[in-house]
């Protein structure tokens, strides 16, 4: 739940990438292990089945990491003149 509504995805392997369905989107990203956790950067984007312009999605961050034995995670969202979609 993001600000009390349910952000329901889907995540599964997709060639050699991580694939999120959210809505109407499907994401494709790379993992990246860093000292700092695991960073994922954003391959490819659809929309409705759609491309769209990657680059639309360059201020879109998302990093796991345990934090005091935790599972923790920060995901951001910021997209060209919309501004901040999400932060959690």
């Amino acid at each position: 739940h993001v600000a009390g509504h349910a952000m329901r995805s889907r995540l599964h392997a997709h060639a050699g990438h991580l694939r999120e369905h959210l809505g109407l989107v499907t994401f494709d990203f790379r993992l990246d292990v860093a000292a700092d956790g695991l960073h994922w950067r954003v391959q490819r984007v659809r929309a409705l089945g759609i491309p769209l312009p990657t680059s639309m999605f360059a201020a879109v961050r998302a990093r796991e990491f345990e934090c005091d034995g935790r599972y923790r995670f920060d995901v951001r969202a910021v997209l060209p003149i919309a501004g901040l979609l999400v932060h959690y």
